[in-house]
């Protein structure tokens, strides 16, 4: 995945290179601080209408002159890993001014596309003189009502998650994994099923790598996800911040995901008799031994993880609260 992190030197070599081909290059720029729904449904639109997408993505320094001190909520490194995990996105690189000016007179990308714009706003007009002064096309996509980086910290201050949208093929219910597995192992008897398990409350980059990490042992990656009631019942009845379906969604649009299943007790003992997984991987520090009975009953190992560092759900609650406290109190 850190492969499609590119700085400008290396970006343009690849760009000259899909253009030779006859590939269609488009750009888009953004914050992307807390990955949401709002944000994967603009990607594989704006993916839909090319052959390569790049991100623009703002750096740290251009993000907290934009968005004022306490910002980002999840740094440069971060979000670039995390927007690398997703399938849509072909590249990213970091830049940082204040506007996407001068990386997009570096490009040249045929198309250049934003999310919900004002058409009258004068960065956008900008934006599109440039496009349009090269032959390019400058074009607007419309947004997803109810999502947004500020929803979702509102969520997280108001304690509710946002609207709720139908899961995704990848999301499966306990019975139709279980079809699944079955059918896969038709095919390819000697494939390797890979479990892991957690609340996934706000994806960050410390779940990307531990799922990289996690796919690594087999073949097919299943992800079981913690229901709202369980999440409420065994940590806090203001969690969690985005509701399970949003959560299943978000989780399914990563690459290294196969499928997600939503279970509602504290841990997945009876979903793991039931997909029957070769090994199912959990960090050293969320591991209580819950589950070792019922993977190893079929034959399955467990699989601890040293902890990856970078910031965690509770610190980039915490960093929102703190933010939202110091503005009432200057106010």
């Amino acid at each position: 995945m850190k492969d499609k992190i590119k700085n400008l030197e290396e970006l343009k070599v690849v760009i000259a290179k899909h253009k030779k081909d006859g590939l269609k290059i488009a750009t888009t720029n953004g914050f992307f601080e807390i990955l949401h729904i709002g944000h994967i449904y603009f990607l594989e639109s704006a993916k839909s209408l090319t052959d390569i997408l790049i991100v623009l993505l703002n750096s740290d320094e251009s993000t907290k002159i934009l968005k004022g001190k306490g910002r980002p909520l999840v740094s440069e490194k971060e979000r670039a890993e995390m927007l690398s995990a997703l399938e849509c996105i072909d590249y990213i690189i970091i830049f940082d001014e204040d506007k996407p000016l001068d990386i997009i007179k570096e490009l040249m990308p045929d198309l250049h596309i934003k999310g919900g714009a004002d058409l009258e706003n004068p960065n956008t007009k900008e934006e599109r003189k440039l496009v349009e002064s090269y032959g390019g096309k400058h074009i607007t996509l419309p947004i997803v009502e109810g999502y947004s980086t500020t929803k979702v910290i509102n969520n997280i201050l108001n304690s509710h998650g946002p609207v709720q949208k139908d899961p995704k093929d990848k999301i499966k219910s306990l019975v139709e994994i279980q079809e699944v597995i079955s059918s896969l192992k038709k095919d390819k008897p000697l494939i390797k099923i890979v479990t892991t398990n957690g609340a996934f409350d706000i994806v960050h980059s410390a779940h990307i790598k531990s799922l990289t990490q996690a796919k690594s042992f087999g073949d097919v990656l299943i992800v079981g996800l913690n229901s709202d009631s369980s999440i409420k019942k065994y940590k806090s009845e203001l969690r969690p911040i985005i509701p399970q379906k949003d959560r299943a969604e978000m989780l399914a649009n990563l690459e290294m995901v196969d499928y997600v299943v939503i279970f509602d007790e504290e841990e997945p003992s009876a979903l793991l008799r039931a997909i029957k997984p070769n090994y199912h991987v959990k960090s050293k520090s969320g591991y209580k031994g819950l589950e070792k009975d019922a993977v190893e009953y079929n034959g399955g190992k467990i699989i601890l993880l040293e902890d990856v560092p970078g910031i965690s759900t509770s610190q980039i609650i915490n960093k929102i609260i703190d933010i939202e406290k110091n503005s009432s109190e200057s106010r």
